[in-house]
């Protein structure tokens, strides 16, 4: 059973180094849509039980209300997710339509499309990054967009119903603008040895 793994200091700063690279390119990519500096903290990687995923990580901090999700099979299973509050959503899809001033506090369908493809793009530069660390092919569905009234956190816990989950989550905000988010790396225990063999040395991996 996955409960069994064990994320010692080792493997934790390990996995947290790999995912690292994946969200520092995210949020590059992001940076540079915008033209504005992204500010990331230091990710967390923790384990959960599947059962208590979508409870414990969102009762940690406000419960995004629009998250775009993408998930990923191959040599890891999982879903990347780019999470964000009703109101930075909006601001983030206004700001890059080059319409930021408008006077608009909820998502339409153009706003809701431009926060889609922004989610494409960034959620691609972590899977890109780990299928080259890795150096193998992941295969990822296209993303979906969902807000509050869909319970985002759903889309965490359907991916790993079966196992317990590793978590990378990175808070980030937009420098200049009232914009802040989460990039959720969520990855299935049962595969994470196999990531582990692929990129790091045996001993870190057994």
């Amino acid at each position: 059973m996955a409960s069994a793994w064990k994320l010692d200091a080792d493997t934790r700063d390990a996995v947290t180094e790999l995912l690292n690279i994946g969200v520092g390119r995210a949020a590059s990519i992001l940076s540079e849509l915008i033209a504005q500096r992204i500010e990331l903290n230091v990710p967390q990687v923790r384990l959960f039980e599947s059962n208590s995923l979508g409870i414990e990580l969102f009762s940690e901090q406000q419960s995004p209300e629009t998250i775009i999700t993408q998930a990923f099979e191959g040599l890891i299973r999982g879903r990347t997710s780019l999470c964000f509050s009703a109101a930075s959503g909006v601001s983030l899809a206004k700001l890059l339509s080059g319409n930021s001033s408008a006077d608009q506090s909820e998502l339409d369908s153009e706003l809701t499309g431009i926060l889609l493809e922004v989610g494409n793009i960034v959620l691609n530069g972590v899977m890109s990054s780990l299928s080259n660390a890795m150096s193998s092919e992941l295969h990822y569905s296209l993303p979906v967009i969902q807000t509050a009234n869909r319970r985002g956190e759903r889309l965490m816990i359907d991916t790993v119903q079966d196992d317990d989950a590793l978590v990378c989550n990175v808070r980030f905000r937009v420098a200049e603008q009232d914009i802040e988010g989460t990039i959720l790396v969520v990855c299935a225990v049962g595969y994470i040895h196999r990531m582990l063999q692929t990129v790091l040395e045996p001993s870190l991996a057994n």
